[in-house]
């Protein structure tokens, strides 16, 4: 009797170990898994959007080409100006800027830092502006790297997002550039560097609005600050908030994965 009940114990235990360990398995199985995922998606996670209605329409500025000083400071000084007019409003603005790496350099360090304290988001413009998709895996990566490791150098930025140069690129340049690509939405590409006044630049926006709307501006052209300076209230006026590439993602919550091309968030 005692014999058999010893068995039976043994049994019962021996199920439960396996239990157990099949439960570890599982487990770990998930939380690999889960990393993995994680490591798929840009994290947006710390991105405040405290001075976001989810209500409101957003849409995206973008800049590219910088850090030019100049221009870059009566920029940043548009919008300041329009934040402090509607921060009691609990709304202001905000867009991202893609630096080129040859720019990422010590007489531009204040106005990267000035950048990030408006709450500006910094993005990779690679460092030379050259056509990714004829380059080699090695000459692309240098061209990412270059910038990030510029950025990384002088405000502790390590990880961004990146605009293709020319909007252009390739399987290769798919595969070899581990971060979201941000390109721009039909309509709203706004050729300021091809002489376009202050009124065609905004022009272009205006009749291109749409939420979740990536904007392509370039730094160094006092017509895009005089069009950004009559954009900022227009669009207020029409419940638009003008957001950086991060804050729209988060209030939508949005998922942009590592090797893939964006030109238009509000459908993803």
């Amino acid at each position: 009797m005692k014999k058999l009940f010893t068995l039976f114990l043994l049994i019962i235990l021996t199920s439960c170990n396996q239990e157990i360990a099949s439960n570890s398995i599982s487990s770990t199985t998930s939380s690999t898994s889960e990393e993995i995922n994680n490591e798929q998606y840009w994290d947006v996670s710390n991105v405040d959007i405290s001075h976001i209605d989810k209500e409101n329409r957003l849409i995206c500025f973008t800049f590219d080409d910088g850090p030019i000083s100049n221009t870059a400071k009566e920029l940043l000084d548009v919008f300041d100006n329009f934040n402090k007019k509607y921060a009691s409003e609990g709304f202001t603005a905000h867009g991202t800027f893609f630096y080129k790496g040859i720019n990422v350099i010590e007489e531009n360090k204040s106005i990267i830092e000035r950048a990030i304290e408006s709450n500006f988001q910094i993005g990779n413009h690679t460092v030379n502006h050259k056509h990714l998709e004829n380059l080699s895996s090695q000459e692309i990566n240098e061209e990412i790297s270059g910038t990030l490791n510029s950025l990384n150098s002088f405000v502790g930025i390590n990880e961004t997002l990146v605009r293709l140069p020319f909007g252009t690129y390739n399987d290769l340049v798919l595969e070899n550039v581990n971060y979201p690509m941000i390109n721009w939405t039909k309509g709203l590409d706004t050729l300021d560097w091809n002489g376009k006044t202050a009124d065609e630049i905004y022009n272009t926006v205006i009749n291109n609005l749409c939420d979740g709307g990536i904007v392509l501006m370039h730094e160094g052209f006092q017509t895009t600050i005089n069009a950004v300076k009559k954009l900022l209230p227009a669009l207020y006026e029409r419940g638009y908030q003008v957001v950086t590439i991060d804050e729209y993602c988060k209030v939508r919550e949005i998922k942009l994965e590592r090797h893939k091309v964006y030109t238009y968030l509000g459908d993803i």
